[in-house]
């Protein structure tokens, strides 16, 4: 049974249990062995997209491994046949002459032809508990056209009456509008009912309501006309030529060919982009989506058969990569007959993006005995399309271990005693290999990592004779990469802003590879078990990695200063350093300038992710008079110039005329 809530737009949010004591400290020592179990999710068959995903307690027991099932989920088909659950537990209606038709439909509101009905809509709410009904009538058939549908998914339902109990159709979640709905009957009976709680974001859609009109159809006339030239209007249907879907053709959609890549250059925050593939052939088939946009938008991909697809009713996301690792490639992987129409949307989720999203469109075929690699194995790797996996060159790796490679990271060989500097976006991956053969008896290797980037979060591990990996489908966490070595308290006190690992005499002379491979990953999220909150990260991390051989002593953390950062005293015996009265952390590279009783000090904090600190002197007299100590912090706000959409930053200008802007004290 898997079990929880879930956050924004469907993902779920961390469920808590204790760590594995008998396996690992709370707090593994600097560059300790990795051997923690880790969070795994209910991975042994497909999971619906509103039930939530939990991993067991850890145990010694063997990993269970997820299948490639989870990364396609079924909506059209699970989603409604959860409705139909909810339906038969009361929450649907009877024929207007059963026993179990609704009160609320007992005296209906009237509504005719051409007039808007509805709850809520999209500037407003409906109340929790609502329900309510209407009647709709025409000769034979009528056409409902929703211009506005969205509810909290599975939880507030629409329930259309048409006819008997066989003719009932269940509405619930985000639909694309216009949604249209034509009749078998002459007589219809919407029944609405919500229930008695806001569940806000833990709901894959919102409690906002709907908003619809109607027209007899009897003469098999179609919604808008098919917008004209957009469609085919048979028998009170919409038959949508290529280039537009939705109930009346009125959506824009971009034809996707065989092979063809498509590129969006700017798609709003909160946008959608639609495209069409109709299969000529029976084939297999993968989507592709690269994000080459900023690190602040967030393109997902969301696939839909014959139909258009939303948030919380589809055929086939990748949700995983979406959630898990806010990686650049997106992919869905299917089959599909001859004339089927495939609809691929592209959100760029307003639940987390902040800027307009760039990324490619491609849709590509094989044959429908074979799996295709993806992303081409970036040219460097050969595909089995026995397993769709891809087989990297030597000298490249993907990201994420039991998810098939994409062979897109190359890996660089570090050089003792050099600097490197680079750039990671959030989701990738930057991997260097270490030749650790020609080190002389006694020696160690000391590899330093220094952010300049305090808004990322990112993390720096090591592995013997292989790259790390993240570990498909498993919640963030420091316990959930594929390694040997990593500094744990780096990576949880100070935000991976500096981490440090160090490779003694011991672990270059065990093991059979002299090669050593090191991975700077840039985590979108993690969940710290200490602070019990979700640490995420807002940027592209910029970042330098220093490599030093020592061929004597404990080498000391150090900065691009030195041992120390030449702010302390390094014992080489142990490896610490005695930092300065006003500075912190192993290296001693945080200021912490002394605070007196009654001064004040002003300062400004650049961004997410950045802090300061300072210092309290506390002596033998200020103990005895017992007295508390109490720290005020005033914080104001300032004007800063947004990235991305420069009318979106005039707007934000103009809602925060006066900066500095007083927000609040605390003390």
């Amino acid at each position: 049974v898997c079990c929880g809530a879930f956050g924004p737009r469907g993902n779920f949010r961390t469920p808590r249990l204790p760590l594995d004591r008998s396996t690992a400290s709370r707090r593994p020592p600097l560059a300790s062995h990795q051997s923690r179990r880790p969070r795994k999710t209910c991975g042994d068959r497909p999971q619906t997209h509103f039930l939530s995903l939990q991993r067991p307690k850890r145990t010694q027991t063997r990993r269970s491994k997820p299948i490639a099932t989870m990364k396609t989920h079924r909506l059209a088909v699970s989603a409604f046949a959860a409705l139909a659950a909810v339906a038969a537990a009361g929450g649907g209606a009877g024929s207007p002459g059963s026993d179990d038709f609704p009160s609320a439909c007992r005296k209906p509101e009237i509504v005719k032809s051409g007039k808007e009905f509805g709850v809520g809509g999209k500037d407003s709410s409906y109340a929790d508990g609502t329900t309510k009904c209407w009647k709709l009538s025409a000769s034979e058939h009528l056409t409902i056209v929703f211009t506005f549908f969205e509810t909290e998914f599975t939880r507030d339902t629409l329930t259309i009456i048409d006819g008997d109990d066989a003719g009932r159709k269940v509405l619930s979640g985000e639909l694309v509008a216009p949604h249209v709905v034509r009749s078998e009957t002459r007589d219809v009976y919407l029944y609405f009912q919500a229930d008695g709680t806001f569940h806000g974001k833990d709901s894959a859609s919102q409690q906002l309501g709907f908003v619809a009109t109607y027209f007899d159809s009897s003469d098999g006339s179609c919604a808008n006309d098919c917008s004209g030239f957009r469609g085919d209007c048979d028998d009170g249907v919409c038959n949508c030529i290529p280039d537009y879907g939705g109930g009346d053709c009125s959506v824009d959609t971009v034809t996707l060919g065989d092979g063809d890549t498509v590129d969006i250059n700017r798609l709003p925050v909160g946008g959608w982009i639609y495209g069409s593939f109709t299969f000529p052939r029976d084939a297999s088939y993968v989507v592709e989506v690269r994000d080459t946009g900023p690190a602040d938008s967030e393109p997902r991909l969301i696939v839909g058969k014959n139909d258009l697809p939303s948030r919380s009713v589809y055929d086939s996301t990748d949700w995983f990569a979406s959630f898990y690792d806010f990686s650049d490639y997106h992919y869905v992987r299917g089959s599909a007959k001859q004339g089927e129409t495939l609809y691929v949307g592209v959100l760029n989720d307003e639940a987390r993006a902040k800027s307009a999203a760039k990324f490619t469109i491609k849709v590509e075929l094989g044959e429908p005995d074979k799996i295709l690699c993806l992303f081409d194995c970036n040219g460097q790797g050969s595909c089995d399309e026995r397993t769709g996996d891809c087989v990297c060159d030597q000298g490249y790796a993907g990201a994420v271990a039991d998810r098939p490679d994409t062979c897109q990271f190359e890996i660089e060989d570090l050089d003792e005693g050099k600097d490197y500097e680079s750039s990671v976006r959030i989701g990738n991956w930057d991997f260097y290999r270490f030749d650790a053969s020609d080190m002389a008896p006694g020696a160690s290797l000391l590899v330093e990592f220094y952010s300049s980037t305090p808004s990322s979060l990112p993390l720096l591990v090591a592995r013997r004779g292989d790259v790390p990996r993240l570990l498909d489908g498993w919640l963030p966490d420091l316990d959930t990469f594929v390694y040997d070595l990593t500094d744990a308290d780096g990576f949880t006190n100070v935000r991976g802003q500096r981490m440090s690992i160090l490779l003694n005499d011991t672990m270059i002379a065990g093991g059979s590879s002299k090669d050593w491979y090191f991975g700077v990953y840039n985590l979108w999220g993690h969940v710290d078990e200490t602070l019990d909150e979700t640490q995420t990260s807002q940027d592209t991390c910029d970042y330098t990695l220093r490599t030093k051989v020592y061929h004597a002593g404990v080498p000391c953390p150090s900065t691009k200063k030195g041992f120390c950062d030449l702010r302390g005293t390094c014992d080489f015996n142990t490896g610490e350093c005695a930092c300065n009265e006003d500075r912190l952390w192993r290296d001693c590279s945080f200021k912490a300038p002394a605070l007196a009783p009654g001064q004040s000090r002003s300062s400004t904090i650049a961004g997410a992710g950045d802090a300061q600190y300072f210092s309290v002197a506390i002596d033998q007299q200020t103990l005895q008079s017992k007295k508390n100590l109490v720290v005020t912090l005033g914080v104001e706000e300032r004007r800063r110039a947004l990235r991305g959409d420069p009318a979106e930053a005039s707007e934000v200008d103009a809602a925060r005329p006066n900066a500095p802007r007083r927000l609040a004290d605390a003390t």
